[in-house]
């Protein structure tokens, strides 16, 4: 957020019945108003400065917090869609792209940023970082998923730093269960990807083509299930769902 000027009213509540006040400068640099009936109020700094969401600021300490430099941002889709860069950590056998998109409430902005995602950006696995109050599981093509502002960064001291669990979890990087020898099951991970997509309008009606688009949000970084694998698996999550 960036200081946006002063509220030139607030709303008095002192009386019994709420209503508007005229903000006024006193000698000595503080703000208060002047009501009838309560007298003079002293108003506090925050209680007057008026805020602005400041869109590049935030860019910018995203991508600082992911180990990325603010010269690597990227926008496509009228500017409604980043790129931050490639993030590479020692614990990743390779690299994801993280994106920010916001207006996503806005139907011509949620297929400008789709359509980019299918045709500008790299192929995933990503995740698109956005403050929007829309569904996360809807499904985005090129292995990128959505994460809510507030679930992958969080504020400290020195600024904003990434939630690498959330990431995590939401690039599907699974884990086997402390006490339990081997990788976990290939069936949790096509069911994960089978409920969301499921709901997807572009869902298939083929079982065929319902594996392939199952195949399509498939983690990059790990090896994937046969399409025959997958097949076979749909009608028995079908039942198990009713």
């Amino acid at each position: 957020m960036r200081r946006h000027g002063v509220a030139t009213q607030v709303t008095c509540l002192q009386c019994d019945d709420a209503h508007a006040a005229q903000v006024i400068p006193g000698p000595d640099g503080k703000f208060g108003y002047d009501c009838l009936l309560s007298g003079w109020s002293e108003l506090a700094d925050d209680e007057v400065t008026l805020l602005r969401f400041d869109r590049a600021a935030l860019l910018n300490a995203l991508a600082v917090s992911a180990g990325l430099k603010p010269a690597g941002i990227r926008f496509v889709a009228g500017d409604r869609l980043v790129s931050l860069g490639l993030v590479s950590r020692p614990a990743d056998r390779r690299g994801w792209m993280p994106g920010y998109a916001d207006h996503l409430e806005d139907c011509n902005t949620l297929s400008g940023v789709t359509t980019a995602l299918n045709n500008q950006f790299p192929r995933g696995p990503g995740l698109i970082i956005t403050p929007s109050l829309i569904n996360l599981n809807l499904p985005l093509p090129g292995g990128y998923r959505l994460i809510g502002l507030a679930d992958i960064a969080y504020g400290t001291s020195d600024g904003l730093a990434v939630n690498w669990g959330a990431t995590d979890l939401y690039l599907r990087k699974r884990k086997k269960v402390p006490g339990q020898r081997g990788r976990p099951s290939e069936r949790k991970a096509i069911w994960d990807i089978w409920e969301i997509a499921r709901r997807s309008p572009l869902w298939p009606q083929h079982r065929l083509d319902q594996a392939s688009f199952i195949l399509g949000q498939w983690n990059k970084a790990e090896a994937p299930p046969s399409a025959g694998t997958i097949k076979n698996y749909i009608p028995k999550f079908e039942r198990e769902a009713t």
